[in-house]
């Protein structure tokens, strides 16, 4: 299945990533804000550009694609499942699951492209759907 995408918007952010390890985490470390298990592709937004009544400039379920400055090979698609702790600003945070990834990724610059489907067809309330369309971007990978 191909996903066709509209580019919608684009900020600049700072890149880093977290794994589910308490130090990091809340006391739900395996769960995202939204109640869906951490994966590849999944990344937290901070609070000031995410707003859970859908009124921010990302909202819960949209796909962006991160093009990391300087280092292309971080450059990633994920879908926003989760936000970062309330001192973070203007930053987009990818869940990896290991140390060693965490380290290659380190603190970025990035640019961040808010992507969606023509005609409507992401929910962002509809968990199915949002899986079946992170399964095909890591596919994509």
């Amino acid at each position: 299945m191909l996903v066709e995408m509209l580019l919608v918007s684009t900020m600049t952010f700072q890149v880093t990533s977290y794994r589910s390890v308490p130090e990091q985490t809340d006391s739900t470390p395996f769960h995202t804000s939204i109640g869906t298990r951490v994966r590849k592709g999944i990344c937290a937004v901070s609070r000031d550009v995410v707003n859970k009544q859908d009124t921010g400039a990302v909202k819960y379920g949209d796909i962006l694609w991160i093009e990391v400055i300087n280092d292309p090979e971080l450059s990633r698609y994920c879908l926003v499942a989760d936000t970062m702790n309330k001192r973070h600003t203007k930053s987009v945070d990818f869940w990896v699951a290991t140390h060693a990834e965490e380290k290659r990724i380190q603190v970025k610059r990035g640019r961040v492209y808010k992507l969606i489907q023509p005609n409507s067809l992401i929910k962002r309330t509809n968990k199915l759907q949002n899986k079946l369309i992170l399964n095909n971007l890591q596919n994509k990978l």
